[in-house]
């Protein structure tokens, strides 16, 4: 199997867990969960499998971890971009909207899809990433908006739909919006809108 191209980091960050981290994510996004092995990413980082072990107990183990950082990295975008003074609300929001596109890229469909059939604790951990994230970044975003005398509730789709639009064809080429591969319904398309998929985006099922 092709290795995952090395990423590169501030030496601030290259600690053991840091970068295991980092080549983990650049393996899973690339290959999917199915083909990546233990063996592989201690050999794209340069490191023993017993010293990969003594960090990651497992590649379940290493997945979540991988899930955790991801949901952690997006929340910090969201508070980054709220938090720059010299970008009004509506550059901040697309701001967040392109970081989530660029990311939605970087991610193979075959790693989702992995997850749900052949590791659903860690699929579950996605979608319960993703709800959590929802709520946080647009309830940010709302109340940015509404400090700056908008009306955001309105415009909040309206100011991002060209990317959202980029990353609902990405994650849901597959299959129907919503639709299973067993032609039943996805119960977390159910309940968040396709537009908001300003998280980790969840493939239709």
């Amino acid at each position: 199997m092709p290795a995952a191209t090395p990423v590169s980091a501030p030496e601030s960050e290259r600690s053991a867990p840091s970068r295991i981290l980092r080549q983990a994510r650049a393996h899973f996004f690339e290959h999917g969960y199915c083909q990546c092995t233990m063996d592989d990413l201690a050999t794209e980082l340069g490191m023993s499998k017993k010293t990969l072990y003594q960090h990651f107990a497992s590649k379940e183990e290493l997945m979540r971890a991988v899930i955790d950082d991801l949901g952690r990295e997006i929340r910090a975008s969201a508070d980054a971009l709220l938090a720059n003074r010299q970008l009004n609300f509506a550059e901040k929001l697309r701001g967040f909207a392109e970081g989530m596109v660029e990311r939605t890229r970087r991610i193979n469909p075959l790693l989702l899809r992995d997850l749900q059939r052949f590791a659903p604790a860690l699929y579950r951990q996605v979608a319960e990433m993703r709800e959590k994230n929802i709520p946080y970044v647009f309830g940010r975003f709302i109340e940015e908006g509404q400090l700056a005398g908008g009306q955001p509730r309105c415009g909040l789709g309206h100011a991002v739909e060209p990317e959202l639009g980029v990353v609902d064809q990405h994650v849901h080429r597959q299959h129907p919006a919503g639709q299973q591969a067993d032609g039943g319904v996805d119960p977390v398309a159910q309940r968040v809108p396709a537009g908001y998929i300003a998280t980790l985006p969840l493939p239709s099922r």
